[in-house]
């Protein structure tokens, strides 16, 4: 994170009468709180609002009090207009399935070192590793019959393979 200013949501309109504002905020911001900061856009440059108070409405939307808006009068310049945040409140993807094989050492008993497993697909009944051997992808079952050996906090696997798979 770089903590640079992105878009994080825009002011819907003003609430009562004390200078609230109706913030619909992006769907992957993090949940603020107070004393953190809200930038607007005014006469051309980013400036830092800290928010006085802040609550959520169920549906994402927050009402929130700014320490140096005082008044409905105020708040109304901000009608409409974006919102910006360090990037540090943007919350991370979640990580695509994370494949556990990728990144082990495969050795057979017989021929030696396979490879490392570049991936890997569910069978249902049984697991294919993906390996690049010899410039071409081998698919090795992960199977009572082929697997001698697992140390998963090495990352290593030792195979013994039927003669001929390797030829196919």
């Amino acid at each position: 994170m770089s903590n640079e200013l992105v878009q994080i949501g825009y002011v819907i309109k003003t609430h009562g009468v004390q200078g609230h504002l109706r913030i619909a905020f992006d769907e992957n911001i993090k949940e603020l709180s107070e004393q953190e900061a809200l930038y607007f856009l005014v006469k051309g440059n980013q400036i830092p609002f800290f928010i006085k108070t802040i609550s959520y409405f169920k549906n994402g939307d927050a009402l929130v009090l700014l320490e140096e808006i005082t008044n409905k009068e105020d708040a109304e310049r901000f009608t409409k207009k974006a919102v910006s945040g360090p990037d540090s409140y943007v919350e991370e993807e979640e990580e695509e399935f994370e494949d556990p094989w990728v990144d082990f050492i495969v050795t057979d008993e017989v021929i030696g070192l396979l490879g490392k497993v570049n991936g890997s697909i569910d069978m249902v009944e049984y697991v294919l590793l993906e390996i690049d051997y010899l410039g071409k992808t081998i698919m090795i079952p992960v199977h009572d019959e082929v697997i001698v050996a697992l140390d998963e906090s090495k990352k290593e696997l030792i195979t013994r393979l039927p003669a001929g798979i390797l030829d196919i």
